[in-house]
């Protein structure tokens, strides 16, 4: 006989199915739970959706989705979400008792394996979003180094390392996800920072660009697999994955207390996510980037200001993703006492920087934000936010729910399930595409988003992509603008280019942006700082580049060679 203990499963639970499981231990956390109000825990919600991931949507799915399917496409991920959420709140308190994890509240409905199952599904989620930080804190350094150095010899990999050696200091410094307290004002701070500075210059670029290109471009095989990815993005921008943890830390009544959390995510929440990614796919198009701050033009401090407070939410975030996987390492090895006490503060660096260091070893050596974004999506968010969730509240209630409301939650678990399946297969295609020409010549790079049309060669790129170019043209003239950000302005006509595709080539401030190039005349190298593709003009693209103000071609009509390179080699 078994005894049973108060964090005992009891024996004498069945599956739906009627098989008996033996008895799961659930131990004791060894962090604070019913300490916080409903507004803190709505505030660390409304963190997630407004983390740096933010700043990828209006190229991850909006570029893929089109304006019909993208607006669509958010307000039904927004009401799905919100209405996943609020079931797996309802069941916290599930037989009288709270579930402050997830795996201890599906361990409750289903027994034994489906303890693990969730616990992996949910490790793997939270394992992926915390990559998916690493890539974009990564990103934002190397944004703001390349702001201030001329010739960039970091490649993206170093700067992860960087991401990562921060956030283990911090998660080194911040034992649980209730001492985040304080950091949580900071985090929305920093989040209201980036988001109204990439909004502002979205903007500013949008009302000055000309008319963008808002087409869905690839194969009809390449569309299929962009649009189910971006589908699973959609889910993955939402949803945390960790809804007991959060609902953990609430004081009673919780599951009151977490539907208020819940309400204020999905309404005032979202509004700042919102904002970005329909200001950013409106400004830029089809060109719209998976880090939006590499497409706005603007002031170099106000840029540098955005992208370090990019970085540093983003450190935040991961900490708060992280902690499911902090909580079972110190209960599992029991650490308890004064958070700084040697043993504690020795732990912490031991298992956190550990798991850190190989998370960051995983961003850098596959980069891919949106590839990680829709294979996060179908392999865990789909399942723990939607298929688990609507079979745990059908078996949980299935005496009291009519027959048309079990009908509706099956709907969900078959639907989702095949969801998941699809997202999955297509994430897996877009790493498997995305790893072939990461770091390969521009001739075997296939299936980006439009194509450059340079004389008879055909280059397939979009803003954000790393391309390679080789042309020749003749300078057709100079203009100065009326602002001193640009003094300078040579207009260069590509060989086999008419007049109204030409690249018109800056020179002036310096400013940072995805291509680096190198334009020769006459022997002499006139150095160009960065070039950015501005827009798609039919099968062409606009390129916009910088130059030193003392370097620009001198003679109108004459001949000369642009050489564009990768920004990272």
């Amino acid at each position: 006989m078994i005894k049973r203990e108060p964090n005992m499963i009891a024996d004498d639970k069945f599956d739906v199915e009627g098989d008996r499981f033996s008895t799961v231990e659930i131990p004791e956390t060894a962090h604070q739970i019913s300490t916080d109000s409903w507004f803190q825990a709505g505030v660390v919600l409304t963190s997630g959706v407004n983390s740096v991931f933010v700043l990828g949507y209006s190229g991850t799915i909006m570029v893929h989705l089109g304006w019909i399917g993208g607006v669509v496409g958010l307000v039904l991920a927004t009401a799905i979400s919100l209405y996943a959420n609020m079931l797996v709140a309802k069941l916290h308190e599930f037989r009288g008792k709270r579930h402050i994890r997830y795996r201890d509240l599906a361990a409750e409905i289903y027994g034994r394996k489906a303890y693990y199952l969730t616990w992996a599904l949910q490790y793997v989620n939270l394992f992926m979003i915390n990559i998916g930080f690493l890539i974009l804190g990564a990103s934002s350094l190397k944004a703001c180094y390349v702001l201030f150095v001329e010739e960039v010899t970091m490649k993206l990999p170093y700067f992860t390392a960087i991401a990562g050696f921060v956030c283990i200091l911090f998660a080194i410094s911040t034992p649980n996800l209730s001492s985040l307290r304080v950091w949580l004002a900071c985090s929305t701070i920093l989040s209201l920072i980036y988001i109204v500075v990439a909004s502002v210059l979205a903007a500013k670029d949008g009302m000055n660009a000309p008319p963008r290109d808002y087409s869905i471009h690839g194969t009809t095989a390449g569309k299929i697999f962009s649009i189910i990815g971006a589908s699973s993005n959609l889910m993955f921008a939402f949803n945390t994955g960790m809804v007991p943890e959060i609902q953990a830390t609430m004081r009673q009544p919780a599951v009151e207390n977490m539907l208020k959390a819940l309400y204020f995510q999905f309404t005032i929440g979202v509004v700042p996510m919102y904002a970005i990614t329909f200001i950013g796919y409106w400004a830029y198009g089809a060109s719209a980037s998976t880090y939006l701050l590499s497409n706005v033009s603007g002031p170099v401090w106000v840029k540098a200001a955005a992208n370090i407070s990019a970085f540093l939410q983003s450190v935040i975030a991961l900490h708060i993703f992280a902690s499911p996987a902090y909580e079972y390492m110190d209960t599992k090895f029991k650490i308890t006492g004064g958070a700084f006490e040697l043993k504690s503060l020795t732990f912490r660096i031991v298992a956190r920087g550990g798991y850190l260091v190989i998370s960051s070893t995983v961003s850098a050596l596959l980069p891919f934000l949106g590839d990680f974004e829709s294979l996060t999506g179908a392999l865990s968010t789909f399942p723990l936010t939607f298929i688990l969730a609507s079979h745990m509240y059908l078996v949980a209630n299935k005496s009291s729910l009519s027959s048309l409301q079990q009908s509706w939650l099956w709907l969900n678990v078959v639907f989702f399930s095949c969801i998941s399946i699809a997202a999955t297969v297509a994430a897996i295609r877009l790493i498997v595409v995305d790893s072939k020409k990461y770091h390969s010549p521009l001739s075997e790079s296939k299936g980006i988003s439009f194509d450059f049309r340079i004389g008879k060669k055909m280059v397939k790129g979009r803003q954000g992509e790393r391309v390679r170019l080789y042309v020749r043209g003749t300078i057709l003239g100079y203009k100065r603008s009326k602002s001193n950000q640009y003094p300078n302005t040579s207009l260069i006509q590509i060989e086999g280019v008419n007049t109204k595709e030409e690249l018109a080539w800056y020179a002036g401030k310096r400013m940072a942006y995805i291509y680096k190039a190198k334009v020769k005349k006459n022997g002499s190298h006139y150095r160009c700082i960065w070039g950015k593709v501005t827009r798609p003009h039919g099968n062409s693209g606009v390129v916009r580049a910088k130059f030193k103000s003392n370097l620009p071609p001198k003679s109108m009509g004459d001949r000369v060679r642009v050489f564009m390179y990768p920004s990272n080699i």
